[in-house]
């Protein structure tokens, strides 16, 4: 009996992350390419590798490229085929970046400035926010604006979800959920161009979670994080590009609110707190439920199970193109709000009396 492509590519990525990611933990103690502690990470660990990038990209590429050659979707992605490309090997770039960051150290603006060019790449090939649909006024053109705010899109999301890869197994569950939900939404439209290499990431994380989560025996590092990022954030632009609803949107905003959310409060903490916007620091959720007496496993399963309740209001929203859908997504947003009251994330401002660091100043927990 053969397999239809939906239930084939997911299986090949997962079996490919299987039997990929003991080669790559292999490869990693061999050139001693481990993970070092630091003041702000979760673990003391200092023999764990965090090359695990690499375990997602080949067999997410290998089982996309597998997913062209299936017939009967074959003629749709081959249609699509220069955009898919394109994605794919901006995101290579993205990744390669990744992997230098994590062995030998990028500067911020350099590593912003590789996934801007990546994301203008995907823009140039059609991939893009060109109208942003507001029920129940209908379409608006955006004219210039669609290449900042295509940009913006693509930096935002690779970033959020580089930036929430703070406990083990916690990104690329959270990155799973979301190429489910892209990849069910696509499926619904009949939009095998987004949800083949949706299903084909989504099965690469399922195979990597098994040696990434808690304890894990490996980290996915910032090649793996960003390059996930990257790929959820340029899918679902071109699932955007067919769909021309505003769920399109939203769905992927509110798969991965719960990291979204996470940077922007960070981000504007930092700045009101007189720092860089990219400084480090080890105020984000996960840390705070460590630090609210939450063991590792329950702090990860409860922000899966707060990615899975935004995400499946995000799915309800596709079946509504009117007030309702604004309801569901101000809904979302109320119960992100409340997840992050309760989890203990520090208010915005700083304490009155309280000393900002000078500029060039590091923060203590900051990395060097």
């Amino acid at each position: 009996m053969t397999l239809p492509p939906t239930v084939l590519v997911p299986l090949l990525a997962a079996a490919g992350a299987l039997l990929a990611t003991p080669a790559v933990m292999s490869l990693a103690r061999r050139f001693d390419l481990f993970d070092r502690p630091a003041d702000r990470k979760v673990h003391d660990d200092a023999s764990i590798p965090r090359l695990g990038g690499l375990a997602i990209v080949l067999p997410t590429l290998v089982a996309s490229l597998a997913a062209v050659l299936v017939e009967p979707t074959a003629t749709a992605l081959r249609h699509a085929l220069p955009l898919l490309a394109t994605v794919a090997v901006s995101g290579l770039g993205v990744f390669m970046m990744g992997l230098a960051d994590d062995l030998a150290g990028l500067r911020p603006r350099t590593k912003l400035a590789v996934q801007a060019a990546a994301a203008t790449a995907v823009f140039l090939a059609g991939a893009r926010i060109d109208h942003l649909e507001l029920p129940p006024f209908g379409p608006l053109p955006l004219g210039w604006l669609s290449y900042p705010l295509t940009l913006l899109w693509i930096l935002g999301l690779t970033n959020a979800l580089n930036l929430i890869d703070g406990l083990d197994g916690l990104a690329a569950g959270v990155g799973t959920i979301t190429a489910g939900v892209l990849a069910a939404f696509a499926l619904l439209r009949g939009d095998v161009v987004t949800a083949l290499p949706m299903l084909a990431l989504g099965g690469a994380l399922v195979g990597f979670l098994v040696y990434n989560f808690n304890p894990a025996r490996i980290f996915m590092g910032d090649s793996g994080s960003q390059f996930v990022g990257f790929v959820l954030a340029s899918i679902s632009l071109v699932g955007y590009y067919k769909a021309t609803t505003a769920a399109a949107l939203a769905l992927p905003l509110l798969a991965l609110g719960v990291p979204i959310f996470d940077m922007l409060l960070a981000i504007a903490r930092r700045v009101l707190a007189g720092r860089s916007p990219l400084a480090a620091d080890r105020e984000h959720i996960h840390h705070r439920l460590l630090d609210r007496g939450l063991p590792h496993r329950a702090a990860v399963l409860a922000l899966y199970a707060a990615t899975a309740v935004v995400a499946g209001l995000g799915l309800v929203m596709t079946v509504w193109r009117d007030l309702r859908a604004l309801g569901v997504f101000v809904g979302a947003g109320v119960f992100l709000v409340l997840l992050f009251a309760l989890s203990g994330v520090p208010p915005l401002a700083r304490k009155s009396g309280a000393k900002a660091p000078r500029a060039g100043e590091l923060p203590r927990d900051a990395l060097p």
